[in-house]
């Protein structure tokens, strides 16, 4: 994890990165090459429907029990309209969906309802930057995802500002847990994803948290950024993989 060397930004001195609110857990640093698999569905769907309460339990029981998943969350986007869900998985590397464990998991109860055809939007991220794996969340926590695009032309400064600047200082603001990145390898959506657990909705709106997108360096990259979008999930449920790599 990054904790040093960042400047004042806007008078908020720097903050030692505050530990997860769970201790006892064991928590591995990802790697650069563990994948992002991201599913989204839609409020009403069939997904929407069966992926609750005693079903989604276990469901991501199961999966947390396959080995190269090391860790997994559901959640529902926080926003008045419930406009949809979310199952994130971090996994060990790309081959982890060949295996016949994985396989045999989404092909089962539970799991079947995300192989219809339209019935999930699927993305793959390789992890560009990494910092410790999250603890066991629940509600009120939230997994805040930004997407964008960028020109070629940018896309060295825009990947220095996130990775030297951005997300650094943003694990140094209380109430953020933990940061990611990756970018696309497969699917639809926008090149790069950046994943922010936050310990509740309040954190994006206080000063510390917004002094990150005030910068100088932020405002020469922001504006020439390209079909960003952003959605806040609160957690329901998340396993940390039961079962690691040797």
């Amino acid at each position: 994890m990054i904790s040093t060397g960042f400047p004042r930004l806007n008078g908020i001195s720097e903050k030692t990165h505050r530990p997860f609110p769970k201790s006892g857990d064991k928590r591995d640093k990802m790697k650069k090459g563990n994948l992002l698999r991201v599913d989204r569905w839609d409020s009403g769907s069939a997904v929407d429907f069966n992926f609750q309460g005693e079903a989604q339990r276990k469901f991501m029981d199961a999966l947390s029990s396959v080995k190269g998943v090391l860790f997994a969350c559901a959640g529902a986007e926080s926003t008045e309209s419930g406009s949809g869900g979310l199952l994130l998985q971090i996994l060990e590397n790309p081959e982890v969906p060949t295996s016949s464990d994985y396989t045999r998991i989404f092909q089962g109860e539970g799991g079947s309802i995300f192989m219809a055809e339209g019935a999930v939007s699927e993305t793959d991220y390789a992890v560009i930057f990494q910092d410790e794996l999250p603890s066991v969340l629940k509600a009120p926590n939230i997994l805040r995802i930004v997407s964008t695009d960028v020109d070629e032309d940018l896309e060295e400064n825009f990947n220095r500002w996130y990775d030297e600047e951005h997300l650094p200082y943003l694990q140094t603001v209380d109430g953020v847990l933990t940061t990611m990145r990756g970018v696309k390898i497969k699917g639809t959506g926008q090149k790069y994803m950046a994943l922010y657990f936050h310990e509740n909705i309040h954190i994006q709106k206080t000063e510390a948290y917004q002094s990150s997108v005030k910068t100088k360096w932020a405002g020469e990259i922001l504006p020439r950024t390209k079909n960003a979008s952003s959605y806040n999930y609160e957690i329901l449920h998340s396993q940390f993989g039961k079962v690691q790599q040797p």
